[in-house]
């Protein structure tokens, strides 16, 4: 009876952990398709992200006076993701022209 018990739950854990397995391949082939498909698009998210946590970072400092990143270092990188982001976003342009023409 207690055999029983144990080898059914190992078999539903095994079952779970292969679904889970499964699930994370799934998403992760769908990212890379994301990716290789719109590289630019995975560029401009990546430097809004940056920007992002940049600004954070900084109205952390100016706030509660935490310096989480060097402030001058920060405005560098908002400066360096802003141009990133105009290329990956002329990039797009450029190519939805090209697809409407």
């Amino acid at each position: 009876m207690l055999t029983d018990a144990v080898t059914s739950i190992k078999t539903e854990i095994h079952e779970e952990h292969e679904l889970t397995r499964e699930e994370v391949r799934l998403t992760r082939r769908e990212i890379v398709e994301t990716i290789k498909s719109s590289p630019s698009q995975y560029v401009r998210l990546m430097s809004e992200m940056g920007i992002a946590i940049c600004v954070f970072a900084l109205l952390v400092h100016w706030i509660v006076s935490v310096e989480l990143i060097n402030t001058v270092f920060a405005w560098f990188l908002i400066f360096c993701f802003s141009v990133y982001w105009a290329m990956a976003w002329i990039k797009e342009r450029r190519r939805d022209e090209k697809s409407l023409t």
